[in-house]
C-alpha cells in the first residue's frame, strides 16, 4: 500500500472522506477526522507502518496536520532515512 493509500484509509476509519475534497488542503483535525484521542493512534501507526518519527514541532505544524502535506513529510522523511 502506497503512503496516499494508507493515510487516507487510516483518516477514513470513522467518517469516508467526500470524493469532492481536495485532499492536498484538508485538515482533518480540523475538519474531525480524527480527534484528540484518536491522534496519538494515528501517529503511532504512521510511524510504525514507515518506520518514522515525528517529532512534537511537527505534529503541531500545518505540515502534519494538512493531508497533502502529510503525505509529502512521510515521503521526505522516507526518503532522508
Amino acid at each position: 500500500m502506497n503512503i496516499r493509500d494508507y493515510v487516507l484509509s487510516a483518516l477514513q476509519e470513522k467518517h469516508s472522506i467526500n470524493n469532492l475534497v481536495d485532499l492536498d488542503k484538508l485538515n482533518y483535525i480540523d475538519e474531525g477526522y480524527i480527534d484528540s484521542f484518536g491522534i496519538v493512534q494515528f501517529v503511532c501507526n504512521l510511524e510504525e507502518q514507515f518506520n518514522i518519527t515525528f517529532s512534537d514541532d511537527e505534529m503541531m505544524s500545518d505540515e502534519f496536520q494538512v493531508v497533502g502535506k502529510l503525505i509529502n513529510l512521510i515521503e521526505s522523511k522516507i526518503s532522508k532515512a
